[in-house]
């Protein structure tokens, strides 16, 4: 086992371990299960490369089976934590647009339907690519679809790279929508101490326009409402564009090598590459983004 093999497993059990953190808390705070599911197929993919552990890394000895078991489910699970992803960042934008979710994704049922069949539709062509072409073969690091360099074009460097770009979309909008409405933010609180005077000083100059109780409290409501759907999505908003926006990078970085080899005909370096390292980093990367978060951070005291 090579240094940057075993530097390599290191920071993939590292971000094992932030991403298991980060599903138990969102589990135990029974919230945002869309990242719980991310982080929960992410633990999976870790283990299955440092599965290889198993051989000391040396996959050439390892059975046939388990390496294109140990490739494919590479690929798989990647589909799964890409669509996983992008509903999350579809549900914060739908959110800020909408102000609700039509009943179908309010209840979530959209997005688990769309997490469970990407990963079947784009799975069952590249398993039966895979075994025709033989593309699984041992890498350094990991059993990998490598050679002939093209089919990975069906799995996480082609595919989920361009999955990605819509989850971009998304990240930016709703970026671009909590900036434009920040004002909203002091209105609300403006409002809500606007109507607290009003109850306590009926005749001061604000309280000139006679409300009903019923329409009081109801204008109370709706501003408290509005008040805590923007105080509450204000910092996920931001989570979730530096989120999607790490995870369209990292697919960049991942596909570059790809891109490249198909273009010249190259094939695949069974040496750890670039790819290989944008991969085991992504827990590492949910951790920052989630992990010090107010809710996360109470979620165990």
């Amino acid at each position: 086992m090579g240094l940057s093999v075993m530097i390599i497993n290191i920071v993939y059990l590292i971000s094992f371990i932030c991403s298991i953190y980060i599903a138990l808390s969102l589990l135990k705070l029974r919230k945002n299960p869309l990242i719980g599911i991310y982080c929960c197929a992410y633990c999976l993919l870790c283990c299955n490369i440092l599965s290889g552990v198993i051989f000391k890394n040396d996959l050439s000895s390892a059975p046939k089976a388990f390496c294109f078991f140990q490739g494919y489910m590479v690929q798989f699970i990647c589909y799964i934590t890409s669509m996983s992803a992008i509903c999350f960042s579809h549900e914060i934008y739908s959110l800020l647009m909408n102000h609700k979710h039509s009943t179908f994704f309010e209840s979530k049922k959209g997005y688990y339907l769309l997490i469970i069949l990407y990963p079947l539709i784009m799975g069952i062509p590249l398993f039966i690519v895979c075994f025709k072409t033989d593309a699984i073969i041992p890498r350094e690091l990991k059993c990998d679809v490598a050679n002939p360099i093209w089919v990975r074009l069906l799995g996480y460097s082609g595919a989920n790279f361009i999955l990605s770009i819509p989850g971009m979309y998304f990240s930016a909008r709703s970026a671009y929508i909590l900036y434009k409405h920040l004002d909203r933010f002091k209105d609300f609180s403006l409002n809500e101490d606007t109507s607290q005077s009003s109850q306590t000083f009926p005749n001061s100059p604000n309280s000139q326009i006679t409300q009903s109780p019923i329409s009081r409290q109801f204008s109370q409501t709706k501003n408290n409402l509005d008040q805590k759907r923007y105080s509450l999505t204000k910092e996920a908003v931001i989570r979730m564009s530096i989120l999607s926006s790490s995870i369209i990078l990292i697919h960049c970085l991942g596909s570059i090598g790809t891109i490249i080899s198909v273009l010249t005909h190259e094939s695949l370096s069974k040496k750890v590459n670039l790819n290989d390292w944008a991969g085991s980093v992504i827990g590492i990367c949910t951790f920052l983004i989630f992990g010090f978060s107010k809710e996360i951070r109470n979620a165990w005291h």
